[in-house]
Formats: structure tokens, sequence, C-alpha cells
């Protein structure tokens, strides 16, 4: 089937696997990984439009997932996407700075959103040298955006170079060797002091003291050139792939949750040992996405700013075969694919459809019901099933309806089962008590009460389901929630004695697990 076809079958089984043959075949000879599970996940934020994602995967994996995420973002959509991974601040003690260091929120706002802007990495270094710092100046009027002159502006290696990607600059990749000689003869486009990339806590990755450091040097898109005279010209991505976020701290997390809240970024001047910031107000685009790339813990909550977790929309978890690994690794240069696979007007169509789907009023209050259930119950601490997490929750059960997605809704255990290499006695049980709920879920999500799988008529309604909901919860709470410890009862103290042994992590349930136990309860 071709692309211009693929419109007729939205809302049906069939268009999924038909969109996901078309990609396979314009991706084929590319090189770019693929992955079911990130690709459906960013269609269904995408269709629903302003939603976040969080991607759980394995600590040796979310490199490759971050990868995946960008190449699926820019080559098969097509949209300017920014990868970030956060560093984890030095274990040596710094008391003199640390206090002040934590309080720096712009350099975080400008590696995250303005990638083509001058990087803080001179200004944070520059706290180190002078070991004072000036008051911040005040000014009345109007944030209009404007750029003072500083000393020098030292290359921060979160942003990527054109030539290369994060793996082929790592000194500890075995392609950093390949790309030696062609990096260094790139010369640099600002001339200025060099500041070791160690003194960015921002930065992507660790740096030879020898090798340059360059704009875009970890950007797997098409890099921004906005002119370093007039500052707004700066864009902010459309998309921004982020690993590392626990490792931020405190101030620039609550810096980032203002900015996704207003959705503009404001960046206040501040001037650090002679050092002088810009400053301005940049919006951030219509359907900007964020996803957040994390370590995979199946008992607790990402370890984020519990405000700044409910940004985040839906999460899924990733599980790589190892094909897609071995594709990652040799992934050096993200492919521009012309025409994208992905157009922006199948988006719109699916879109759409997504405002033409009716979410009938009793199954809203199953939806109400299954957070009710799952905020009450005991074995899980629900205190963030918010009512924003309830709105999202409707509003991907709509866009999974557009989708067609997988009916049975094994995808949801699948992801964190593991089945094929990995695959425990345990998963499987898991799996057929999801199949023995599924089985008890109604199936009348057809166009118009219809039973057949043709394609819908341009002005059909489509009709949430049961099965949509019970697919899509789980996505939106799982990341919500934490299993409680033994200790957290109110009655812990006089339940146990002094000799009292606290269950290990493998005797407690699985947040998945007590929301499976939902589903068929409920």
């Amino acid at each position: 089937m071709s692309l211009a076809d693929l419109p007729a079958t939205i809302g049906t089984p069939a268009f999924f696997p038909r969109l996901l043959a078309t990609i396979q075949e314009a991706a084929f000879g590319t090189g770019i990984p693929l992955d079911v599970v990130i690709l459906r996940s960013i269609l269904l934020c995408f269709i629903s439009g302003d939603k976040h994602l969080i991607l759980h995967a394995e600590e040796e994996d979310i490199p490759h997932v971050q990868r995946i995420a960008v190449a699926i973002l820019s080559s098969l959509f097509g949209v300017a996407t920014h990868k970030l991974r956060i560093r984890r601040p030095d274990s040596e003690p710094q008391p003199r700075h640390s206090l002040f260091r934590g309080t720096i929120a712009n350099p975080f706002l400008r590696s995250l959103f303005l990638p083509g802007t001058p990087s803080s990495s001179s200004t944070l270094s520059s706290v180190d040298d002078t070991g004072t710092a000036s008051k911040e100046k005040r000014r009345s009027g109007s944030r209009s955006t404007t750029k003072r002159q500083s000393r020098h502006y030292s290359r921060s290696s979160s942003f990527a170079n054109d030539l290369v990607n994060a793996a082929s600059l790592s000194p500890n990749s075995p392609q950093s060797d390949l790309y030696e000689d062609r990096l260094r003869s790139v010369p640099s486009t600002i001339s200025g002091k060099e500041t070791a990339a160690s003194s960015n806590p921002f930065a992507s990755a660790g740096y030879s003291p020898h090798s340059p450091t360059f704009v875009h040097s970890f950007l797997d898109s098409p890099p921004f050139h906005p002119s370093r005279e007039d500052p707004q010209s700066a864009r902010i991505p459309h998309a921004v792939v982020l690993s590392g976020l626990e490792n931020a701290s405190l101030p620039s997390q609550r810096a980032l949750i203002k900015a996704l809240a207003e959705k503009r970024v404001v960046l206040d001047s501040q001037e650090i040992g002679g050092e002088l910031g810009m400053d301005g107000v940049w919006n951030i685009p219509d359907g900007f996405m964020l996803i957040y790339v994390c370590p995979l813990n199946p008992r607790e909550r990402p370890a984020i700013h519990k405000n700044l977790l409910d940004h985040f929309s839906m999460s899924a978890t990733v599980n790589l075969t190892a094909d897609v690994r071995a594709l990652c690794k040799h992934l050096h240069l993200t492919p521009v694919l012309t025409p994208t696979p992905i157009p922006q007007s199948l988006i719109h169509a699916l879109r759409a459809s997504y405002h033409h789907t009716h979410f009938p009023a009793h199954l809203k209050l199953y939806l109400s019901d299954l957070f009710t259930a799952a905020r009450h119950h005991p074995a899980l601490d629900g205190m963030w099933l918010t009512a924003r997490a309830l709105r999202d929750a409707a509003d991907l059960a709509r866009a999974s309806r557009v989708l067609g997605c997988d009916p049975t809704g094994v995808e949801l255990v699948r992801e964190t089962a593991g089945l094929g290499e990995t695959s425990t006695n345990a998963d499987e049980e898991e799996v057929d008590k999801f199949f023995d709920v599924m089985d008890g879920i109604s199936w009348d999500g057809d166009v118009d009460g219809s039973e057949s799988t043709d394609a819908p008529s341009a002005s059909a309604v489509l009709d949430v389901s049961e099965a949509d909901i019970a697919r899509i919860a789980p996505r939106v709470m799982t990341h919500r929630l934490r299993v409680r410890d033994v200790d957290d009862g109110v009655f812990y103290g006089v339940l146990s004695g002094a000799a009292f042994i606290s269950a290990g992590d493998d005797e407690r349930p699985t947040v998945k697990s007590v929301l499976v136990q939902i589903l068929a309860e409920v």
C-alpha cells in the first residue's frame, strides 16, 4: 500500500501494521534502528498533542534508546531534534560553591532549549576561578531579548557536531579514533579560551583534554545556525531527547517545570566573575515534545521532581534486541530521508480523526474508577495520580483509538516482561493474567458500532472502547506510582519488632503486576 492510501485506513487495526511496513521499506538499507514501542509511543504523543514521554530502559541501553528516539524523530518525522545527556555531578565536595552552583538554572535551560547559543561552561568555570560571584543586576522594564558582551565563550559538549554523533566523540568508544583527524581539521567557529567539558555539569559526555569542542558536538539532528549578533534568531527545537535528568539540580528542574508550564523559556542575565550572560524570552513551539530516557525500576518512580514528573503524560518500557543494539553502535550519522516516511499531512489526518473521536460518558467513569482504585490500593503510593494524569489518559485513549493499535493490548506486558531472549516463568504468568483480563473486556470500539475492519469514511466518528482505556491507563499511571515499602504503613512500629527484617525488592510486587490486578477487578 502506498503512503497516499494510508489515511483511508486510519482507525482500523490494519493502519499501524501498514504504516510500519511503509517505514521499514523507506528505511531499508539506511541503518536507522527502529523500535516499535518507541515509534508507537511517539505517534500517540503527536496525535494527542503537547504530550511528553518517558522511556524506561536498562542502564546500558539508555544511550541506544536515546539514539533510536532521535533517529525516529529526525529521520522519520523530519522534526528538528536536540539530544542532551546530563552527567552526574563530581563526587568531590565543593563546599564553597556547591550552594551557588545549584542556583544557576540558566545554563541548564540554554543547553536544553537553545543549543545554538553560546554555552554556559565558561560561566561555571569562572566561578571556580574567582571564588566569588557578583550579584545579579536587576533591571526594570520589559524583558527584551538582548545579548551582553563577555570575556569568552567556551564550547559546551552538550551540542552536536555536523560530522558525528555522541558515540563517535566519546574517548571511551571504539568509533572515536575513526573521526579524530576529521574533528581536528574542523576550525572552531568562535575564538576564545577553551574550557574543559568537566566544568559544565550539563555536558553530554567526557572529552579528551586534547580534543577540540565544537558547536553541535552531541546533536544528532541538523544543526542550528543562529546569528551570534542577534539572539532573537535562536530557535527552540521541536523535540528534545534527554537522559540523566535525575542528575540535574533541584533549581534546574524547577526552572524546567516553569518553562513547560508557561510554554516559554525566560533567561535572566547573570554576572558571574565578570562574565555577562544573555537574557530574553523564547516561546516553546506548539507540539513541542520532551522525551526523558531514564533507568528502569519496576517498583519506583523516576528520581526527578514530582511536579516535573507530572508533566510527562505517559511512559513506556523499551527492551532492545541484539540486532537493534548492533545498529545503534554503528550509527555515526543520522540519515536524512527524502521524503520523510511520516509526512506532516499524515499527522494532520490523524489529528483530524482524533478530534472526531467520541469518548462515551460511561467509559469516562470507568477510567475514573481505574484511577481511584490505583490511588487507594494498599500496595501503591498513588498520591501523584493527579487531575492532569486523568486528562492525559483520556487524550491518549482517544489517540490509541485513532492509531488502531494491537487490540489485545499485550504489548503492555511484553515491554516489561521482555519476552524472547529474557523471558522468565514469572513474566509468562503475568502475560497469562493479562490475557485473562483482556478477554473479559468488551471490544465495542469500532466505527459507528460496526465490527468490520474496512476503511471508515472521512466523516466517520470513532468510539473509544474499554480496550483502549485498559491499554493506555497503565502507561499513564506507571511512572506516577511506586510500590510501598513495608515501613510505609501507619502501624509499622506496632506490628514489627526490633528484629523485624524488611522485605527485599524481589518479594515486593511490581507496579505493573498491581495494575494488572486492578484491571481484573475494576
